[in-house]
């Protein structure tokens, strides 16, 4: 019967929702507590690959990275927003889902 089980079970994460139902999905999902909400952020945060960091790379080149910084802060945050904005593009629907699941669930 455990057998049984597991093999209905395997298929839950390859069932297709359109991009609607997914929205309606998320509206529901704002009002979770708990463990719920925990668990689900944190597999939600397991599908969204990290953001790469100049520590990341085996050779860090201080002058690079001294010329890459904009003169005003507030354009350093602009550039920030627009490469994670860019890495958001080519993310996969999955990691799109995912991240969106985050948004909603995280509240600042």
């Amino acid at each position: 019967m455990g057998e049984k089980r597991k093999e209905l079970g395997e298929g839950i994460n390859d069932i297709k929702m359109s991009d609607n139902d997914f929205d309606i999905m998320l509206d529901y999902m704002k009002d979770m507590k708990g463990q719920a909400r925990t668990k689900t952020i944190h597999e939600a945060q397991e599908k969204i690959p990290p953001e790469p960091t100049d520590v990341d790379n085996d050779i860090f080149d201080a002058e690079a990275a001294l010329n890459a910084v904009p003169v005003s802060s507030s354009g350093a945050a602009e550039q920030q927003e627009t490469n994670q904005q860019e890495d958001q593009e080519s993310d996969t629907p999955v990691i799109k889902r995912a991240r969106a699941i985050v948004r909603v669930l995280i509240v600042d």
